[in-house]
């Protein structure tokens, strides 16, 4: 200021221009706090600038703040670029740190606690290189802390040496020496194609349990449109439906229909009768009413006889949907019931008996 030559007037109204927002205010209060004495006013708003933004711990606080919102630099020449950055951070630190006030608060920067958190944010490469230069001075002056002024040059030292147009070199490309091997590097495209391997675990994709289509009972009983959307969906056959996944013209297997011995569909497609719901017993309507209006066709070889409603044989074999009903709702015990009845020979031997004994009494 006593370069410029201005006054103590002037030198205020400087400082209010250039503080920020929240100094500002402060020197204009101090300033029309003590207009008949301006340098009186001046040493106070000095005082207040030292008090409020001078301490040795905010000083620190806000350095520390600088290097924690720095990047962490890359092995790219765009970030070697930021070395400068980093430089000029280190020094502003040396510079607050040369001053005694200060130099108590900042001294961990000369020790491996303070550096190695500034030597995280460099690339992989000068991290190592700082460490050979550590060492080397280590040795060479018998020290076992190195000076924070010997990391702020190794940083300008490493700015100028990467951003140096001198020391830019082409990449290298690797050329095949052998012709051959160019054709190695030719393109090649291909069609995907379906591969089936034996080791697949084969189940059934209604109950997940391990057994075949065609022995699958609650596959047969679906509609056939429904079993054809489930073969479609799976990626089954539908000539075998086997859980060998393979298409229809490329099958191979012998196909049986084990209900009505044909040899043009499996098992599992075979297509049942329209039931007509009429019980072959006595001529009234069953029970046994299947939802789905079909009934399954018993095989010769395999009848068995059933006990179908109260002792009552069938050939038929028990419908899925079959529903139990409590006979008391629907028909009165007598005491007859348990007694065996006689077939419809014996009745009509009996009747044919007693028509010839009413006759000889008249």
């Amino acid at each position: 200021m006593k370069e410029l030559s201005v006054t103590p007037s002037e030198e205020l109204d400087l400082l209010i221009k250039w503080l920020g927002p929240d100094s500002a205010r402060q020197a204009e209060s101090i300033k029309a706090a003590s207009a008949s004495d301006h340098v009186g006013g001046l040493h106070k708003i000095w005082d207040r600038l030292d008090v409020r933004y001078g301490s040795p711990e905010l000083i620190e606080q806000c350095l520390k703040t600088k290097l924690a919102n720095f990047p962490k630099l890359t092995n790219t020449a765009k970030d070697y670029e930021r070395l400068y950055e980093l430089y000029d951070i280190l020094c502003e630190i040396q510079f607050v740190k040369n001053n005694p006030q200060y130099s108590q608060v900042l001294g961990y920067y000369d020790s491996s606690t303070g550096v190695n958190q500034i030597v995280n944010r460099l690339p992989h490469n000068l991290q190592e290189k700082w460490s050979t230069e550590a060492i080397k001075y280590k040795k060479r002056h018998n020290m076992l802390f190195l000076p924070f002024s010997l990391f702020v040059d190794f940083t300008y030292d490493m700015a100028k040496w990467r951003t140096d147009p001198s020391f830019h070199y082409a990449p290298q490309t690797n050329k095949p020496s052998n012709p051959a091997s160019v054709q190695s590097n030719l393109r090649v495209s291909t069609r995907k194609t379906d591969v089936s391997t034996t080791d697949e675990k084969q189940v059934c994709p209604i109950h997940g349990t391990n057994h075949d289509l065609n022995e699958c009972r609650a596959f047969r009983q679906q509609p056939m449109t429904e079993r054809m959307d489930l073969l479609k969906k799976n990626r089954l056959c539908f000539r075998c439906c086997s859980l060998q996944k393979h298409l229809q013209r490329s099958c191979r297997e012998n196909i049986h229909c084990n209900i009505c011995r044909s040899s043009k569909h499996p098992t599992a497609l075979h297509i049942y009768q329209q039931d007509q719901n009429i019980d072959t017993y006595n001529g009234s309507q069953s029970v046994n009413d299947c939802e789905s209006e079909k009934i399954h066709e018993w095989e010769l070889d395999n009848i068995s006889h059933v006990s179908a409603i109260y002792g009552r044989t069938s050939h038929f074999q028990p419908c899925a949907n079959a529903f139990t009903v409590k006979p008391e709702s629907i028909f009165e015990r007598t005491p007859y019931d348990e007694t065996i009845g006689p077939s419809i020979e014996d009745k009509l031997f009996i009747d044919f008996m007693d028509s010839k004994k009413k006759t000889r009494v008249r």
